[in-house]
């Protein structure tokens, strides 16, 4: 069952938040539990962060963040801020219902343009299909400097 988020969610979104840390460029910083909480409220503030509940048990969530486009104040834009299912849940279609949820959820917060993103290093070509089967367009590539 795909859900809102609630803060009781928050623990199982934290120790989540640990394995999809190890896929990110960021893994050497340390993950910190209430980053990942304010994140998560912030997400939950917008009404974008969504759980795959499994028989009481969160084994996938998906957060994003919504603001005003750069050059439009009058237009929603959002964004994807993390898209996870535990291993063992994933190829059983619950992280496409959070995807389409999540997207339900934009929608009704009034967001015109929402943005998935996909890591290299974590299942890419799989990602990649699912977003172009869905509609999504590539708009921008991100690319990441460790500055320090």
């Amino acid at each position: 069952m795909i859900r809102d988020c609630e803060t009781k969610d928050i623990p199982s979104i934290i120790e989540m938040s640990r394995e999809f840390w190890k896929h990110t460029i960021y893994k050497a910083e340390p993950l910190q539990d209430d980053a990942v909480q304010a994140m998560t409220e912030k997400c939950m503030d917008d009404g974008l962060c969504l759980v795959l509940d499994i028989n009481g048990s969160v084994e996938g969530f998906v957060c994003g963040v919504k603001g005003p486009l750069l050059a439009n104040f009058d237009v929603v834009a959002g964004t994807e801020l993390a898209w996870w299912v535990n291993e063992e849940f994933r190829n059983t279609g619950g992280g496409l219902k959070l995807l389409r949820e999540i997207e339900k959820s934009a929608k009704r917060e009034g967001v015109k343009y929402w943005s998935m993103a996909y890591m290299e290093s974590s299942m890419p070509e799989s990602i990649k299909t699912i977003y172009d089967s869905m509609g999504y367009k590539i708009n921008e590539s991100l690319y990441t400097k460790v500055l320090q």
